[in-house]
């Protein structure tokens, strides 16, 4: 590193609100801050009833744990400010980033105030996922925005993270301008960063800078595997007892539907296998995934399942490390094909999980990142076939060692995915941008 940066994040949510899009940022902001940059984070104020307590302030490490209340607002930072966030931490505790709850709602008044607090920045990288914000097209000009109206202090470089592509919505009959909209934070930032090969080739050819990093795993390692069989015990498993694991939120491209016809299927055959619903079932951010979830339950009703099937709700992330251990097989048949683009995927590498998902679209390019490898560190099915992904997880099942072996695939592929690594790779990527 030759230099420290000031980096403002702009994440359209944030813990202690659920989503994936939030415990990244918060994962690569601490890494960042590691490698000693001064990190804040600009996000909405908390409305939300997760289940998480609301976090008022961080642990004691130093003016960059403050997280200001929700009836405050930080005045602009100055070099002050951003020079005194660090602290150090204790043995075994992780700094904490700035975190700024002060965008009243996602929409065109967020403007003034991310443009307020985020003056005297080198850097503002915006985490860019439709759902996070609302829907809101705000995420999706403010690259321009930036450009075009600038700041007072300094004009700082724009980074977007896509984690996803999805279309936003705009208004009725958009047609090819929600294209556009999607395209739009590529087209106008110094630097795009994707998550996966297919997103890549997606945003080639409009982003005036493209990197490839992969996301990390948000649930740490912290169960003990000789304790297995006590975490079984909590959800009333038996070492006989087949117990599959589905970690994430419920919604239509994560395949649900799929995976509690394959729990059918097993069943019928005579194999009495379990399904953990692992963690947080909707989330904060995208409101469809309660009318998916209601779908889910009902046919678990309608396939006599539902006994089978244990809805663990949110869960601290120690417990989640546990139930995960516990766990047989992980089974995540998501819809349009796995991608590195999955947090939830990368947490059951790391947990060394034997793994059955769906092959990768046919559309998605070969890359030389590190990948899913059909029997090496993953099974790979056809999307939308529950006898195949129940075929699968039966002959794991009835293999062990081959579940062993599999798993420590996984294990050294979620080397590859390790967050310092991520922050490093992030930190060449900016430094590689023209500065003055």
């Amino acid at each position: 590193m030759t230099r420290p940066l000031r980096i403002g994040f702009v994440a359209g949510e944030y813990p202690p609100q659920e989503g994936g899009l939030g415990d990244y940022t918060r994962e690569l902001a601490c890494a960042l801050l590691a490698r000693g940059h001064d990190v804040q984070v600009v996000t909405v104020r908390e409305r939300t009833t997760d289940h998480r307590p609301p976090t008022t302030e961080a642990p004691s490490t130093g003016p960059s744990s403050l997280v200001l209340g929700h009836s405050q607002d930080p005045p602009p930072p100055s070099p002050r400010m951003w020079g005194d966030q660090r602290g150090e931490p204790e043995r075994g505790e992780s700094l904490e980033p700035r975190v700024l709850r002060v965008v009243e709602r996602w929409g065109w008044g967020a403007w003034p105030t991310l443009r307020r607090v985020l003056d005297g920045v080198d850097i503002i990288h915006l985490q860019y996922q439709t759902a996070a914000y609302g829907m809101h097209p705000v995420a999706n000009a403010l690259p321009w925005l930036i450009r075009r109206f600038g700041f007072p202090a300094r004009q700082p470089h724009v980074v977007t993270t896509y984690h996803d592509t999805r279309i936003p919505y705009l208004f009725p009959k958009a047609g090819r301008v929600r294209d556009w909209a999607t395209d739009a934070p590529a087209r106008w930032s110094d630097l795009t960063i994707v998550t996966n090969p297919e997103d890549r080739a997606r945003l080639l050819p409009v982003a005036r800078r493209l990197r490839l990093i992969p996301i990390g795993s948000n649930i740490r390692v912290t169960a003990d595997p000789a304790r297995r069989r006590d975490y079984r015990a909590r959800w009333g498993i038996g070492d006989a007892t087949p117990l599959l694991v589905y970690f994430g939120f419920v919604n239509r491209a994560k395949g649900a539907d799929t995976l509690m016809q394959a729990l059918t299927h097993l069943r019928d055959t005579g194999l009495p296998a379990r399904l953990l619903m692992l963690g947080g079932q909707v989330g904060a951010s995208d409101p469809t995934n309660r009318a998916f979830l209601a779908e889910v339950r009902a046919l678990a009703d309608s396939l006599r399942v539902t006994e089978a099937v244990t809805w663990t709700g949110f869960l601290p992330e120690a417990e989640v490390s546990e139930a995960l251990t516990a766990a047989d097989v992980a089974a995540l048949p998501y819809r349009e094909g796995v991608s590195l683009q999955r947090g939830t995927l990368m947490a059951a590498l790391a947990h060394g999980l034997a793994i059955v998902t769906t092959r990768p679209s046919a559309a998605a390019p070969t890359d030389d990142a590190p990948s899913l490898v059909d029997t090496v560190n993953a099974i790979l099915v056809p999307p939308d076939d529950p006898r195949a992904l129940a075929d699968a997880v039966a002959r794991l099942w009835a293999d062990p060692a081959r579940r062993a072996r599999l798993g420590e695939g996984a294990r050294s592929l979620s080397a590859a995915f390790r967050w310092d690594r991520i922050a490093e790779q992030h930190e060449a990527a900016y430094q590689d941008l023209p500065w003055a």
